[in-house]
């Protein structure tokens, strides 16, 4: 569901793949049954093997994610010297905090200046 959702493409365009990126978190996270899917993961039991899809779904996905932020590197608008998967979680970190913790909106002006930080 969350490879649909959120696409972790390149455009050539480093700032607008980031933006795209963390919306697409922002909205997916908007949508009751995402949220409802991810409160069950943080939820979860003491399940190894849940514990593994977890694991096997976050490698996956912020190894995708590093990906564009490597490519704002390489453009130099991201920081070369600070580790891609760092970046990705100072970006989508704080929509998932907004969003699941304080369940406030998410809007674009957020998402920009989440992006914009980090570059």
């Amino acid at each position: 569901r969350a490879e649909r959702a959120i696409p972790l493409e390149q455009s050539g365009d480093a700032m607008a793949d980031l933006v795209a990126m963390a919306w697409s978190v922002a909205e997916n996270l908007a949508d009751p049954m995402a949220r409802a899917i991810a409160a069950a993961v943080f939820s979860r039991p003491e399940n190894d093997r849940l514990a593994e899809l977890s694991e096997q779904f976050w490698t996956h996905r912020n190894r995708a994610a590093s990906l564009i932020i490597a490519a704002a590197q390489s453009e130099g608008v991201v920081d070369s010297t600070v580790d891609p998967t760092v970046v990705v979680k100072r970006i989508v970190g704080p929509i998932w905090f907004r969003s699941m913790v304080l369940r406030q909106p998410v809007d674009e002006d957020f998402v920009e200046s989440l992006v914009y930080s980090v570059a």
